[in-house]
């Protein structure tokens, strides 16, 4: 894939591929890695401490990479991506952070004809 895709893509699908020969072990043939490695990859991943969307991340860029390996390539059946039909993780959306009254009264304070406080006192009035 050398000169057929950018140099930092060729880099991230060496990592993500070195992370995942790391996990299955080097001896396994191509032919022999099943659904089930992927999963248990991503879920070492996420038990690792890496967010939903690192391991989203790594599951795309996988998924592409044995994509590339069915298609043009021939190096695997088709229908035998073992990412193919992984869904994405759920990533938790961050709670709402609202301005105190306290740091409300030091903006104005601080900025007295800041353009800026009016949207701030809109947001305020919702």
């Amino acid at each position: 894939m050398k000169g057929q895709v950018a140099y930092g893509t060729l880099q991230e699908h060496v990592r993500a591929l070195n992370m995942f020969e790391k996990h299955i072990g080097g001896d396994i043939e191509l032919s022999n890695i099943h659904p089930h490695h992927a999963e248990a990859f991503l879920a070492q991943r996420l038990a690792g401490g890496c967010s939903a969307s690192t391991a989203n991340k790594d599951l795309g860029t996988l998924r592409r990479v044995f994509n590339l390996a069915v298609e043009p390539r021939g190096y695997l059946a088709e229908g035998r991506n073992p990412f193919a039909k992984l869904k994405k993780r759920k990533m938790a959306q961050p709670p709402l952070r609202y301005v105190s009254v306290e740091e409300y009264r030091i903006l104005i304070r601080t900025y007295p004809n800041n353009p800026a406080q009016r949207y701030v006192m809109t947001a305020q009035t919702r």
